[in-house]
């Protein structure tokens, strides 16, 4: 498979991202730009980052496999997912495109489909054989090894809110996070637990599971972080 990277100038860096718990401020190129997502490799001493224009960033022990180039026109980037070995990753825009580097492989896209909303995430399955995407609408797809296990929208959820994140399962299933902090858990993902459930108020923007699959964490806009099941919070 083709590897593509980038040689666009650095650009201005922000702030550098805070470290909790067992975590470690991990050396590597400073961030910059609008972050969009971040993913990190299967022993958890690295990870990525990526931004809405496709510069990905490596720290720690994760390898850098490109970047979208300056002249790819690809549309606004929104999530990355890691391959299982640790030596890949995908990204996926808001347009449903998705570009694959490393030893991830190209399964299919939504590029150039009809979507009623734009897609929000992506998760790798935990062999790396396929990838879900999600869309802010509660649409799910499902590409290569990756099993349609079920959506707000298959459900009939009609008025749930609006779709911000995705994680994967170890096995054959995944979790949606909504902007109130709902849950929704398909396949072989298990519940447990939401903001609305426990009565708390904040705007979600993302969804993390742990490795085990026994719980996840749902990040708040504000920089809240709200742990569930064997999820442990370490601060925000």
């Amino acid at each position: 498979m083709r590897t593509i990277s980038s040689t666009r100038p650095a650009d201005p860096a922000p702030p550098a991202a805070e470290a909790y718990g067992t975590a470690s401020r991990l050396p590597g190129p400073s961030l910059s730009g609008d972050v969009v997502g971040a993913a990190v490799t299967g022993r958890g001493s690295g990870y990525w980052v990526v931004n809405a224009a496709g510069r990905v960033f490596a720290h720690g022990s994760a390898g850098h496999y490109g970047s979208l180039p300056a002249g790819v026109h690809a549309g606004r980037i929104v999530g990355i997912a890691a391959t299982a070995s640790g030596h890949g990753y995908w990204l996926v825009s808001a347009g449903g495109g998705v570009f694959p580097f490393g030893d991830a492989r190209f399964h299919g896209s939504l590029a150039g489909a009809h979507l009623h909303s734009p897609v929000v995430g992506i998760a790798g399955t935990a062999d790396g054989a396929g990838y879900w995407l999600a869309t802010a609408s509660g649409g799910v797809f499902g590409f290569g090894g990756a099993a349609f296990a079920g959506s707000p929208n298959a459900d009939g959820l009609r008025h749930h809110a609006r779709i911000v994140g995705i994680a994967a399962s170890p096995g054959q299933g995944y979790w949606l996070a909504a902007a109130n902090g709902s849950v929704y858990e398909y396949g072989d993902a298990t519940f447990h637990g939401s903001l609305p459930s426990r009565h708390r108020t904040a705007e979600v923007s993302a969804i993390a599971a742990t490795p085990s699959g026994n719980g996840y964490w749902l990040a708040a806009r504000t920089g809240g972080v709200y742990a569930f099941g064997d999820a442990r919070f370490h601060g925000s």
